[in-house]
């Protein structure tokens, strides 16, 4: 616990890593590599969570508290989107559902980030927090025709794009760290692989000959 039009920002379905197999040969990443790996995966988390994608079907509804857990966790956050999801549930109950499952999922996420890495969270949480506030204004914006309310607003959106940047900036170093991170520990594991070849290769031989349990190689 990186993109799309978020510029350098990863995604999990951009990067697939093989996971090297536990055995007595070889090493597995520590738990920096699940958080980085959970970190992929929950960026983006709220403003594609609302749009987009397939209804599922109406049988796989969700229950009111995770209805509850969602709109708790949004209200801070994002309270437009909290909106659009109410709007959402009446218009169409099978897109809404969907909507609802991908974001606890996501929450979830942020859980297991916090858990493991509580500044790395605060960090995110900010972020989510001030893109959502920078959509929020751009909407005023666009809303008004009166001049000194968009002056104001104008004045604010800069203010929160200015933090925004930086705040981006900052964890995306983090996860290049942690990326860096895990690609040194795959590396250590490919070449204690490698110095252990014969050893590995004759316990496979083994293995597939019946003449020992069955181990990962």
């Amino acid at each position: 616990m990186i993109s799309n039009a978020r510029h350098t920002r990863f995604t999990a379905s951009a990067i697939r890593r093989p996971v090297p197999a536990r055995s007595e040969h070889t090493a597995m990443p520590g738990p920096g590599g699940a958080r980085m790996a959970m970190m992929i995966a929950i960026l983006g988390i709220l403003v594609p969570a609302v749009c987009g994608g397939t209804p599922q079907s109406a049988a796989n509804q969700v229950t009111a508290q995770e209805e509850r857990e969602v709109m708790d966790f949004l209200l801070p956050l994002a309270p437009n989107i909290t909106a659009e999801l109410t709007t959402l549930k009446a218009s169409d109950p099978a897109a809404y559902t969907q909507r609802i499952r991908n974001l606890l999922d996501k929450k979830h996420r942020l859980d297991e980030l916090k858990r493991n890495d509580p500044a790395g969270y605060e960090s995110r949480i900010e972020e989510i927090r001030l893109e959502q506030r920078s959509l929020y204004l751009s909407q005023q914006y666009r809303a008004t025709k009166d001049p000194a309310a968009q002056a104001r607003v104008k004045q604010e959106l800069t203010t929160v794009l200015d933090h925004l940047f930086d705040i981006r900036g900052r964890n995306r170093e983090a996860e290049i760290r942690a990326l860096e991170a895990e690609i040194g520990r795959l590396k250590e594991a490919l070449a204690a692989r490698q110095h252990n070849r014969e050893a590995i290769l004759k316990g496979k031989l083994e293995e597939m000959l019946g003449e020992s349990p069955v181990r990962e190689w």
